[in-house]
């Protein structure tokens, strides 16, 4: 087992030195030097154990402690100290760190606290899957016995989109059916992508105009500005931005022209959703690609 430990300190020789020691462990090792640092690492890597050397974190330890719980509950902490800062130890482990060590102390063990910790991150992680695994059953269940089918289907669903980053995909969903839209939305969250909802055309351009959105799924009837201008306005200032047309009431000459204007792909009412939660990933990738 191999773990990915980040190590933040401020004196560069103990860090350098505890690093090249770290490594011949077999871990790899990130290193971070300031709180603004360590919020990023934690959230754009997948850390198993965090090792804060506290000399010159004394009134910073506590506060990383509770940014790592925070943003990464289940990634562990071990604290290096001085041995005359007993009462700092202390902090934090009331701030939940797994364990603390003081100069000098044996590599092997230090090292294999490490492992531990790894290991533990892994089991809450284990946990957490068979609690969801759970709550998804019970959640079909309640759908099934109101009737509704398809989301009971939904919450059994195991798809996985493989290799496709879900939640950097920025989605946004325009349809004046209030009903349909939200629960689309439901069931795209099911599948780990989340979505900001538009109900008519005027609410969606204000909102692409505050922040662009990857993909677009876009209805074409809807009251006040209708889907196709919606389109036209969006691929003239955002040409990047993929629509994927999905209505229930447009005719064939009206898709065969949002096509023309650059839609990525149309779709009639009612659609299977894994067919178009794989025409949301091909989209991005093509977004991605221009």
């Amino acid at each position: 087992m191999t773990a990915t430990v980040l190590l933040i300190g401020k004196d560069e020789s103990i860090t350098e030195t505890m690093a090249r020691l770290i490594k011949t462990r077999g871990c790899y090792l990130i290193k971070a030097t300031g709180l603004d640092q360590v919020a990023s690492v934690i959230t754009n890597k997948c850390i198993d154990v965090v090792l804060i050397i506290l000399s010159g974190f004394e009134k910073e330890c506590v506060g990383i402690l509770n940014r790592v719980k925070r943003i990464a509950p289940d990634t562990e902490t071990i604290v290096i100290n001085d041995s005359v800062k007993l009462e700092l130890s202390i902090k934090c482990m009331k701030a939940g760190a797994f364990d603390d060590f003081y100069p000098p102390f044996d590599l092997e063990t230090l090292s294999s606290r490490i492992m531990d910790a790894a290991k533990k991150k892994i089991e809450a992680q284990k946990h957490k899957k068979k609690i969801s695994r759970f709550d998804k059953m019970m959640m079909a269940i309640s759908f099934a016995e109101a009737g509704e089918l398809t989301m009971a289907k939904d919450y059994l669903c195991e798809k996985q989109y493989a290799g496709d980053s879900m939640d950097k995909i920025k989605l946004l969903l325009v349809d004046d059916e209030e009903d349909f839209v939200k629960t689309l939305s439901e069931r795209i969250k099911i599948r780990k992508l989340g979505s900001k909802i538009a109900f008519n055309g005027e609410e969606a351009l204000e909102m692409i105009d505050n922040q662009i959105p990857d993909v677009m799924i876009l209805d074409i009837k809807m009251p006040g500005i209708d889907g196709m201008e919606v389109l036209r306005r969006v691929k003239s200032n955002y040409p990047n931005v993929q629509v994927i047309i999905l209505t229930g009431h447009g005719t064939e000459n009206e898709i065969q022209e949002a096509l023309r204007l650059g839609a990525f792909a149309s779709f009639q009412k009612p659609v299977d959703i894994d067919v178009l939660m794989e025409s949301i990933i091909n989209a991005y990738k093509k977004k991605n690609n221009s």
